[in-house]
């Protein structure tokens, strides 16, 4: 099995480095997987003042333009 070459731990010296050698992101969940493969923008963010004024593009499923919008931590395995 190949490793990565070590890299060597640097302790942040400032409040906005986070500690840690790597990335630990969250995988998609089958409805990620839904909403990008519909090929419209997806917007996630804590809140949006009008929906109607986010952009759209066309969604060929649904024959007219559209946006997905996806609350910020809104999934059941985002609230751990």
């Amino acid at each position: 099995m190949d490793h990565p070459p070590e890299q060597k731990f640097q302790e942040p010296t400032d409040k906005k480095t986070r500690a840690g050698l790597g990335k630990f992101l969250r995988p998609n969940t089958p409805y990620d997987n839904f909403m990008e493969a519909q090929g419209i923008p997806i917007y996630r963010d804590i809140g949006v003042r009008r929906v109607q004024d986010l952009p759209r593009k066309p969604w060929k499923r649904m024959g007219g333009s559209g946006a997905l919008r996806a609350a910020y931590r809104s999934a059941p395995s985002d609230r751990a």
